[in-house]
């Protein structure tokens, strides 16, 4: 008995140095050379800095014309609706006339007032020469004073000549004096009575200049009174010509208005950008509060995205990102992060940045949605192995490579991996062959290569 389970301990070593001491025949593979970038993939949209709301700033009147829809793009300063001009033209012509009504009386009250003026200096002229008409006036009251006196004085002897004369008539016809004395008497009557008669005549004429003289100032004295009169004339026509004035004031005020109110019929694009709204068809009343247009700059325009919070520790600025409109799935552009917000939105456990829009964007609009690869990594060189060939252990990954007809155990530092290819780090050499199944062989184990498939294709991932 005990030769026998000797003898079954020999066969089951012999039978077990032969299984374990046979060379294994297994197939190998090379790793492929590869190219592969590692992204975060999220959306975004293309936003502005500057949103701009066209206002119809005006009440009750009519949408006449549209000229633009949503989607459009307009300049600055063009012409996106019209509104009934009809009422407001007509305050502002009405305006305009009344204007010139104002300035045309303006004109004909200083017409008046140099009527007035040249009235006013003819009777200061006429009450200049009444100051020497008074002069004169007064020589000749002065004169026809002495007249008078003068004849006075001759009355009071021509009488006494008179009397004298009587009495030597007398005394002659009685012998009492001669006739020289007689002769003398008489001769001395006659000579009073001429001088009387003169005096007379002097006077009369005197009276007469004066009457004259009179007559003539006090029709000069009357310019006192159309002086007066006419300086009051033109005061009260200044001021009419500065009630005018203000009245012209008033009326530019109302012009400038009405101007005003008939620009805001012209409804116009405040900036270059694109009608993102459009709340208005022709035919409706105007509100001035009602929001006819919203428009978005076209400029500074940029790209949103929000990224999970996770992700972090991944992003920075300046960081490449690749980006693609949903509208144009096979354009692909160029961006980079340019602002990180330093603030967490806690409902939705994500952090927002902002990416650079690339210049050459006709194509993008506002609100337009795009898809978003935000770089995290690259790697030129990295070896792309078959996943049926690559084990995992606690997590670890691992395959076997052949090395002098041996099989040695290699740990990856994996970067991706997939159902199809697990993707590693340049750890490894082009050339190291890998063991196709590697759950047919174990760790040390003898083995030989009986075909081998050596990828040396680069491909891009």
């Amino acid at each position: 008995m005990k030769k026998l389970i000797i003898l079954s301990t020999v066969i089951i070593s012999i039978v077990i140095s032969f299984f374990y001491f046979k060379i294994k025949e297994v197939e190998v593979i090379n790793p492929k050379l590869t190219k592969i970038t590692k992204s975060i993939s999220v959306s975004g949209t293309v936003e502005s800095f500057n949103t701009a709301n066209v206002l119809a700033d005006t009440n009750g009147l009519k949408v006449t014309n549209i000229f633009f829809e949503k989607g459009d793009f307009v300049k600055k300063g063009e012409l996106l609706a019209d509104l009934d001009k009809s009422d407001l033209s007509i305050s502002l012509e009405k305006a305009n006339i009344l204007i010139d009504q104002e300035k045309l009386n303006i004109e004909k009250i200083k017409v008046t007032i140099d009527g007035i003026n040249k009235s006013k200096k003819y009777s200061q002229m006429s009450l200049q020469e009444s100051e020497d008409l008074k002069n004169v006036l007064d020589q000749t009251k002065t004169n026809s004073d002495v007249f008078l006196n003068q004849l006075e004085q001759s009355r009071s002897q021509l009488k006494l000549d008179e009397k004298n004369y009587i009495r030597n008539k007398n005394l002659f016809s009685e012998g009492a004096i001669t006739r020289d004395s007689l002769d003398q008497s008489k001769n001395n009557f006659d000579k009073m009575k001429q001088s009387y008669s003169s005096n007379l005549n002097q006077l009369k004429g005197s009276e007469i200049l004066y009457d004259n003289a009179k007559k003539s100032y006090e029709n000069k004295i009357k310019y006192k009174t159309t002086i007066i009169s006419n300086t009051n004339e033109i005061d009260i026509n200044v001021a009419n010509i500065k009630i005018s004035e203000l009245n012209i004031k008033k009326l530019e005020i109302d012009k400038k208005q009405a101007i005003l109110n008939l620009e805001k019929t012209s409804i116009k694009s405040p900036i270059d950008g694109y009608v993102i709204e459009k709340n208005v068809n022709i035919g409706d009343i105007s509100s001035a509060t009602q929001k006819f247009f919203s428009i978005v700059s076209s400029k500074n325009m940029y790209i949103k995205a929000d990224v999970d919070e996770l992700n972090l520790k991944k992003l920075k600025i300046n960081q490449d990102a690749i980006i693609v409109a949903d509208s144009f799935p096979d354009i692909p552009f160029n961006s980079k992060i340019y602002d990180i917000i330093p603030s967490i939105n806690s409902d939705k456990g994500t952090i927002e940045i902002r990416l650079k829009l690339p210049k050459t964007n006709k194509i993008f609009l506002p609100k337009q949605t795009l898809s978003i690869n935000i770089i995290t990594d690259k790697f030129n060189q990295a070896m792309q192995i078959p996943s049926k060939s690559v084990i995992e252990q606690l997590d670890k990954k691992y395959i076997y490579l052949e090395k002098n007809g041996i099989v040695v155990k290699k740990q990856l530092d994996v970067i991706e991996s997939d159902k199809e290819f697990v993707t590693t780090k340049y750890d490894i050499k082009q050339t190291e062959n890998i063991i196709k199944e590697p759950n047919t062989v174990k760790e040390g184990q003898k083995i030989k290569i009986i075909d081998s498939k050596i990828s040396l294709k680069l491909e891009n991932k």
